[in-house]
């Protein structure tokens, strides 16, 4: 028998290591915050979608919100890339083939976002997917100031002939 001084310390230790675990986690979602990175996981079987807090900022919903299952996030993709989405996800279930994908979303509000994902997936002894896990990081900003450049470089192109034209004239 431990005797009480024992379970006192026991207790005393558990409460330690739940502490530091609630520390630990609050690191890991402010680290996802500030970077803009959420994790998921896919229970193929259960067919369960978990995601961190930070998904649900990335796409607007909150956990009541959302119906956690994989049909529910592809309802959040944007209608041009759902196929793009799907072939990617079943290539890497049956292929074993890397999961790294850029495609846009619908949030809840109805903006439009832009997102990469990283996944991979857990088989079970004969080789079945049972897990797909991974991360998504909102890159919609850096869609943005692509697209921003763009269009600078195609208005510094037409200028250029303009100016050219308008030597030849001159």
């Amino acid at each position: 028998p431990l005797g009480i001084v024992g379970v006192t310390r026991n207790i005393e230790e558990r409460r330690k290591v739940e502490n530091e675990l609630r520390v630990r986690e609050s690191q890991l979602a402010e680290a996802q915050r500030i970077s803009h990175i959420g994790n998921w996981v896919w229970d193929i079987e259960k067919n369960h979608l978990t995601w961190s807090d930070e998904i649900y900022n990335i796409f607007g919903y909150t956990s009541q919100s959302f119906d956690s299952s994989y049909d529910a996030f592809l309802e959040t993709v944007h209608p041009d890339d759902v196929d793009f989405v799907q072939a990617s996800v079943d290539t890497a279930l049956k292929d074993e083939k890397e999961y790294d994908i850029e495609h846009r979303i619908f949030r809840m509000d109805g903006s439009e976002g832009f997102v990469h994902e990283r996944a991979e997936v857990l088989r079970d002894k004969e080789g079945k997917p049972i897990i797909m896990q991974g991360v998504v990081q909102d890159i919609t900003e850096r869609k943005a100031a692509e697209e921003r450049e763009r269009q600078l470089g195609i208005l510094t192109a037409q200028s250029q002939k303009l100016e050219s034209v308008g030597e030849l004239a001159g």
